[in-house]
């Protein structure tokens, strides 16, 4: 073909082949190549250890074949062996306590305060476990309800008083209610709440799937209450129309009741408001059936009687009621004894055994110190031994005075010196020898005291220490559930005398009594001691009167410490003229010391728990 006129020839558009790309392929393979082999040779390193090169190989993996070809052989297998306790962390079991050892009388607080080589001992509080029981019934309730069923829909069937040990053998699925066999093989079901358990109950078998409650038909919150037509109900503390009356019920108050007299006239209760005693059975409306519930007392009425003569003596201001006399004039502390003095040291050595039994005889104690003791104050006596109260506690109940550092508790520690009045040593030593919350009952720290309280602080449930009381539990019902004492000492008015009237100050000191006797614990009232401010230096004799006049009411002691301080310097007062003035060494009663008001409430404390001792405890 032709080209056009005028065309020009174009060269060629075809671009040489590239001489480098051959090489760059080739390259690109081997590093592939490369690359696979590292991968196989690591693979290889890990899965087939035999493939590895000898050279290669790691020092502590054994050679290829010899792994397959170890075998043990089982004749020349040692046996195990075990390492042997040095002698010194040998295990050797405890000896069981002894029934018949007593409790050092004085726990040392510090070394030097240590009698001999042998350490205090604490109580065992879970002894109910080392016998073999599961449980046991709290201290503080006084009869446990034993129902067929659980719930407390179901009949009860028996009462275990506190402190019951039982085994358990059954539970529900929120084990609230338990299933025991106490003693004399009383089976039934108790609310857990109310028992001390020392087992897992997840090794307690489910025995019941479901908790029968009673209805909504029943009209009281209780299991009983007051007749609308029984307003003013007489609460007595035993039963019968000879039982001191504590307290008036209001209708309608809802009552827990705990026991019985044999013919059902009589009712032993617990009132919605915590307090406890006996009240006629025709005065209260009964919701469950009074079979279940125990005997516990006899019924012993009133007997005419020519009506109480006044008294001279009554201290100043006494109110229109007729009461035993409390003398003003101050008391004959009792004449030595013609045993020898005691050791001149501070600190003699404990007794080898706390007595049993108070001693027969005594000098005698002045009547104007102590007053008021009748059978009514062993009637309390013996009604506390059979709610589990100790003999050898008592408990402290007051103010500042009260928790004074020099107040009884350095007899605790063996501080002492009795001089003329050696005898006092067996009270010592008995008190001594028992053992209350925090230690025995001259060292505890008493929750029902402290410095600024009143009458009402002791009842006031909001002052009460919550790290050891229920939410609503006064700091007095506190005390005595914990330590379960059989006397309280009580002193309660100095920090009542600028703003109580004498209706508050009478109603909380009945109160006062009246929780105190219904636990069965007996109160011996203490009356203040002098008031020495402007003004108000005859409110003390006014608060006193009441005191006796409290005391008469409900046939408890009278311990006269007012009238004791009488004839020292100054009434036995410090310089503030509110506490008694501190001595060098109050627990020393030496004729010095005996002129500070603090050695000498020591002196009497001691002579009043004597003659209680004596006279009551026997």
């Amino acid at each position: 073909m032709g080209t056009r006129p005028g065309a020009e020839a174009k060269p060629s558009q075809v671009k040489p082949v590239s001489r480098r790309n051959p090489l760059l392929a080739a390259l690109t393979l081997l590093l592939y190549g490369a690359t696979a082999l590292v991968v196989l040779v690591v693979v290889a390193w890990f899965a087939v250890p035999a493939l590895i090169p000898g050279f290669l190989r790691p020092a502590t993996l054994p050679a290829p074949g010899l792994v397959a070809g170890l075998t043990l052989d089982p004749t020349s297998t040692a046996p195990i062996t075990f390492p042997t306790l040095p002698p010194e962390w040998t295990i050797t079991p405890s000896p069981p306590p002894s029934a018949t050892r007593t409790p050092d009388r004085f726990p040392s607080p510090t070394a030097s305060l240590a009698f001999g080589t042998a350490a205090t001992e604490l109580p065992n509080l879970n002894r109910t476990a080392e016998s073999g029981s599961d449980a046991r019934v709290a201290a503080d309730v006084t009869f446990l309800r034993v129902r067929a069923l659980p719930g407390t829909a179901g009949d009860i069937i028996g009462n275990l008083p506190a402190l019951t040990p039982v085994r358990i053998i059954g539970r529900t699925p929120e084990d609230d209610w338990l299933e025991v066999i106490g003693p004399d093989d009383l089976r039934g079901w108790v609310q857990a709440q109310f028992l001390d358990v020392y087992i897992n109950l997840l090794s307690v078998p489910v025995t019941a799937g479901a908790v029968l409650d009673a209805t909504a038909t029943q009209l009281a919150p209780g299991e009983a209450r007051v007749k609308e037509a029984g307003g003013n109900l007489r609460l007595r503390q035993t039963p019968g129309t000879a039982g001191a009356i504590l307290t008036h019920l209001p209708a309608g108050l809802s009552l827990d009741l705990v026991g019985r007299t044999a013919d059902n006239a009589w009712l032993q209760v617990i009132t919605s408001d915590n307090q406890r005693g006996w009240v006629m059975t025709q005065f209260v409306d009964v919701f469950i059936s009074l079979n279940g519930l125990p005997v516990t007392g006899t019924a012993v009425d009133a007997t005419a009687a020519p009506p109480a003569q006044p008294a001279a003596g009554i201290p100043p201001g006494a109110p229109s009621t007729q009461v035993a006399a409390a003398p003003t004039s101050p008391p004959t502390l009792p004449p030595p004894t013609a045993l020898p003095p005691t050791p001149t040291a501070t600190q003699p050595p404990p007794p080898t055994a706390a007595p049993t039994e108070p001693p027969v005889s005594a000098p005698p104690l002045p009547g104007d110190l102590l007053f008021g003791v009748s059978d009514h104050a062993r009637e309390i006596y013996l009604a506390g031994q059979t709610l589990g109260n100790r003999a050898n506690v008592f408990a402290k109940v007051g103010d500042s005075i009260t928790v004074s550092p020099q107040f009884l508790t350095p007899f605790g520690y063996g501080q002492f010196n009795l001089r003329d009045y050696e005898y006092l040593a067996e009270v010592v030593n008995f008190y001594g020898s028992g053992w209350a919350r925090t230690g025995n009952a001259f060292t505890n720290v008493s929750l029902a005291a402290k410095g600024g309280w009143s009458t009402f602080s002791v009842l006031s449930g909001s002052l009460s220490d919550k790290s050891f009381c229920g939410p609503a539990e006064s700091p007095l019902v506190c005390e005595y559930r914990l330590t379960r004492p059989a006397v309280a000492l009580i002193m309660l008015g100095t920090n009542d005398v600028f703003g109580t009237h004498d209706e508050a100050y009478l109603a909380n000191l009945r109160r006062i009594v009246a929780d105190t006797v219904g636990r069965g614990v007996l109160p011996v009232l203490s009356t203040i001691p002098p008031f020495l401010r402007a003004g108000y230096e005859a409110r003390a004799d006014q608060l006193n009167a009441l005191i006796v006049a409290v005391a008469q009411e409900h046939q408890v002691p009278v311990w006269n410490f007012w009238a004791a301080l009488q004839p020292l310097p100054n009434h036995g007062m410090g310089s503030d003229g509110v506490h008694p003035a501190w001595a060098p060494n109050a627990t020393d009663f030496t004729p010095e010391n005996l002129q500070y008001g603090s050695t000498v409430r020591n002196l009497t404390a001691l002579l009043v728990l004597d003659a209680l001792w004596r006279q009551v405890m026997y």
